[in-house]
C-alpha cells in the first residue's frame, strides 16, 4: 500500500478497477450494465443465502435452540441496535440540541444485534412466534413482553451472555468481511485513518 496521499479520482478508478471492470470500459453501455448488475447483487446482501450463518446453540452437547440463519447487518441496523439499547437525557445547554446519551446497556445491544440479523422466516418461527411468547409469559410472569420488542425479550430470557457474545461477534464478522478485501486494493488502514 502506497503512503502517497490519494485524490477522489484515485480512489473512483481504483474502485472501479477492483470490479474487474477497467475504468475505460465503463464508458460503454453494455459494461454500465455489467456494473449495474455488480452493483445490484451487492444490495441483495440481506437476502442471499450464501452470506447467511446457521446457528446452533448447544449447552453440554445437547441443542436447546431451534437453528436459527443470520446475515451480514448494515451501518443502519447496528444504529438501530445502539439506540435501542441506550438512555438519554435532555442536554443541559437547551431543547434546542440533540439528547445526550448517559448509558447503553451492552445485553440489550446485543440482543438487537441478534434480532435484526436473524433472517426474516427465522425471526417469524423464532422470535416473533406467539404461541413460543405466551409459553415464556406464563415461565417468567413477571417479564412483560412490549410490542415490537418480544423478539429482543425472548432472546435476552434463552441466551446465556457467552451464547449472545458469540453469536453477536460472528454477526459482526459476517458484517466486516476482512477476507473479501484486497490488502492491496485497500486505500487507508484502519491504523492510518485514526492516524488522521
Amino acid at each position: 500500500m502506497s503512503d502517497e496521499v490519494k485524490t477522489a479520482q484515485d480512489v473512483l478508478d481504483a474502485g472501479v478497477t477492483a470490479t474487474g471492470v477497467s475504468p475505460q470500459a465503463v464508458t460503454t453501455e453494455s459494461s454500465q450494465e455489467d456494473v449495474l448488475k455488480m452493483l445490484l447483487s451487492a444490495a441483495d446482501y440481506k437476502e442471499d443465502t450464501n452470506l447467511q450463518k446457521a446457528i446452533t446453540v448447544k449447552r453440554n452437547g445437547t441443542q436447546v435452540l431451534p437453528s436459527f440463519h443470520v446475515r451480514p447487518l448494515s451501518q443502519d441496523e447496528v444504529n438501530i441496535a445502539h439506540k435501542k439499547a441506550t438512555k438519554y437525557m435532555s442536554n443541559p445547554g437547551g431543547r434546542r440540541l440533540p439528547k445526550i446519551e448517559v448509558s447503553t446497556d451492552n445485553s440489550i445491544e446485543n440482543d438487537w444485534l441478534i434480532y435484526l440479523a436473524t433472517t426474516d422466516e427465522d425471526k417469524e418461527k423464532l422470535w416473533n412466534n406467539q404461541t413460543y411468547i405466551k409459553g415464556l409469559q406464563s415461565k417468567f410472569p413477571n417479564v412483560v413482553f412490549s410490542q415490537g420488542s418480544s423478539g429482543p425479550q425472548m432472546i435476552n430470557l434463552l441466551l446465556t451472555l457467552g451464547e449472545k457474545v458469540t453469536i453477536t461477534n460472528s454477526i459482526l464478522d459476517m458484517s466486516y468481511p476482512e477476507d473479501d478485501i484486497d490488502e492491496d486494493a485497500k486505500e487507508v488502514s484502519q491504523t492510518e485513518f485514526a492516524k488522521n
